[in-house]
């Protein structure tokens, strides 16, 4: 497993600014006099920002992570606790639509911040890793890959990167797949 580069919240801001700027693929963004509105894929964006915390709410549950995370459990789980208020948050602004078009910036805003949390969570995980017995190293390493595998996913359909193609080491179904399996 490789070690992920954890962004700060300041630079993930930074870049969906840069982003918002021209709203990526994943979007469509269309024009009507002087009002420009986009349209982006928040069943995508929930969904896959379920499992993302989901995976990481699996791998905070093994006892062997908990006690190699000691006083950083309460960081990691302090992070996911966020993550998920900041889900609740984007699932009320958007009121369950499968696409929407109103605060598309709002919604951005929300998801990078969602998507900080989770990767702060994920970092966590990751330093334990390595010290996790046979089966609960596998499996809470396949969680981790497969909330890894998501985080791009939910950046394009929330428009964040540009580009129609996600380069991951699984497909958004896989990744789905490992959560619903608990990392198996």
């Amino acid at each position: 497993m490789h070690p992920i580069s954890i962004l700060s919240r300041r630079q993930m801001l930074q870049l969906s600014v840069l982003g918002g700027a021209g709203l990526a693929a994943a979007c469509t963004t269309t024009h009507s006099g002087g009002t420009t509105t986009a349209t982006i894929d928040v069943d995508t964006i929930v969904t896959d920002s379920q499992a993302i915390l989901s995976a990481i709410s699996a791998a905070l549950l093994a006892p062997t992570v908990i006690a190699l995370l000691g006083p950083s459990y309460g960081t990691a789980a302090a992070a996911l606790a966020a993550a998920q208020l900041v889900l609740g948050e984007i699932k009320t602004l958007t009121g369950g639509s499968v696409t929407v078009s109103l605060d598309v910036v709002k919604v951005q805003s929300l998801v990078v911040s969602m998507l900080a949390d989770s990767q702060t969570a994920l970092a966590l995980l990751q330093g334990v890793l390595g010290k996790l017995p046979g089966s609960e190293a596998t499996t809470t390493g396949n969680a981790i890959a497969a909330a890894l595998a998501l985080i791009p996913i939910v950046q394009l359909a929330a428009g964040l990167t540009a580009g129609r193609n996600v380069v991951s080491a699984m497909s958004e179904a896989q990744a789905l797949a490992v959560v619903r399996r608990g990392g198996r």
